[in-house]
């Protein structure tokens, strides 16, 4: 499934497929290869019937152009203008704090807010197109399902390493809802902001 997802953003950034049931296949497929288990991680959760029902899809055509470069082009390229984590509003500084006192006094550990908001590099990761996408045009309640499932396997893997904080988020439902909850409205606000 990664081969075919691979091989068919190469070929669609070539030539115009107009095929778009290949296009649902290569959506359908991205987004499934996250939620499946892969060969270095085992898998922590059963895979439902449920879970592998794509209840979202938007095939839209961003822009058709040339990327030819032409004689006396001058234009200067624009500058980066963010770099790194986007800044928090003040309900999600209130927010991450919450978290990280309701984790500690859980838990008894003593996670700083900087372990905690390396949580944040999971969206990056399952917050591709396809997610932005169905966050831009589909209501919260649609596409939370979608997101929760693509968050915790996200998390999953980010966390393989770590086992202190991994075993929490497995095994506490009511902190990976909450720590869920918190990195649905960031990408959320982000998703709609770029539009």
């Amino acid at each position: 499934m990664k081969s075919f997802n691979r091989f068919y953003a190469f070929i669609a950034q070539i030539i115009s497929l107009e095929d778009t049931s290949l296009e649902k296949l290569a959506s359908y497929g991205g987004w499934l290869s996250r939620l499946l288990p892969n060969r270095e991680l085992p898998p922590e959760i059963e895979i439902t019937e449920e879970m592998l029902r794509l209840q979202a899809f938007k095939v839209d055509k961003k822009e058709q152009g040339s990327a030819s470069l032409s004689p006396g082009d001058t234009q200067p390229l624009a500058a980066i203008s963010e770099f790194g984590a986007k800044p928090y509003t003040e309900d999600e500084k209130k927010e991450l704090s919450e978290i990280i006192k309701s984790f500690n006094d859980r838990h008894g550990t003593q996670f700083t807010e900087a372990q905690m908001a390396r949580i944040e590099a999971v969206n990056p990761e399952i917050v591709d197109d396809n997610m932005r996408e169905m966050l831009r045009n589909n209501p919260p309640d649609v596409v939370r399902s979608a997101y929760d499932q693509a968050v915790f396997q996200g998390m999953i893997r980010m966390f393989q390493n770590d086992a202190e904080m991994r075993d929490i988020i497995l095994t506490d439902p009511e902190i990976r809802n909450k720590v869920t909850s918190y990195l649905f409205g960031r990408a959320l606000r982000d998703a709609q902001r770029v539009a």
